[in-house]
């Protein structure tokens, strides 16, 4: 029992939940889309904006949900909480960080409905051709 504890605690102190450190820190920058160069007009430039800014909120939520959630994990997993409940937090972690993913993706899409196909098609381009994952 002993070995499936430590087997455990090392596999999960790897996974990217927890081998985060206590303290806050700056998180790595994250593929982004760069729409320079693509000739957006006045108009589209601010529809964008505007769904930049309707998303940073909703994003900002919902990653405070899940340092939220993270800290609650680990406090159960230190508090050597039943498996059940560790398990279940875990669970919420993943759910709320695969929201986080669903809200990114969304926003490339409605981006991508204000642009023009050539300026789709020079995005596209850009996008894998820099290694970027949407």
């Amino acid at each position: 029992m002993y070995a499936f504890r430590l087997w455990l605690l090392m596999v999960l102190l790897s996974t990217p939940v927890f081998a985060q450190p206590l303290m806050p820190r700056e998180r790595p920058s994250r593929p982004s889309l760069n729409l320079q160069g693509l000739g957006l007009s006045e108009p589209q430039i601010n529809q964008i904006r505007s769904l930049q800014d309707t998303d940073k909120i909703a994003l900002e939520q919902l990653r405070k949900q899940v340092n939220q959630a993270q800290q609650e994990l680990r406090d159960t997993f230190s508090a050597d909480g039943p498996d059940a409940q560790v398990l279940q937090r875990y669970e919420r972690v993943q759910k709320l960080q695969s929201q986080v993913n669903r809200l990114r993706i969304e926003n490339i899409l409605r981006i991508r409905k204000v642009l023009t196909p050539q300026q789709r098609q020079q995005l596209r381009g850009r996008f894998f051709e820099e290694g970027n994952q949407p």
